[in-house]
């Protein structure tokens, strides 16, 4: 688990305020779960204190049916992802 922290801690610093960021792996485990989530692709984005670059994607909660986003409890259970950064 040591690198997926790694990782994380040198992501979240480039995620953008407000935003979910995740790594590509990260958003294929969400597509492939058909999950209700979403993602878009922001870049090939260099991280925090030259760790490297990675494809980064914006992470987009799902649209209830009067057209908001679920935020909160629902959003946040997918911090704990070791592939998954807030802003």
């Amino acid at each position: 688990m040591g690198s997926h922290v790694n990782r994380t801690a040198r992501i979240e610093p480039v995620t953008a305020p407000g935003a979910v960021y995740a790594t590509d792996a990260f958003a294929a485990a969400l597509a492939l779960a058909r999950s209700p989530y979403t993602c878009d692709y922001v870049g090939h984005m260099p991280s925090a204190k030259d760790y490297g670059h990675f494809r980064m994607y914006s992470v987009r909660a799902p649209v209830r049916p009067e057209g908001r986003r679920m935020s909160g409890p629902d959003l946040r259970s997918h911090e704990r992802h070791p592939d998954v950064a807030r802003g």
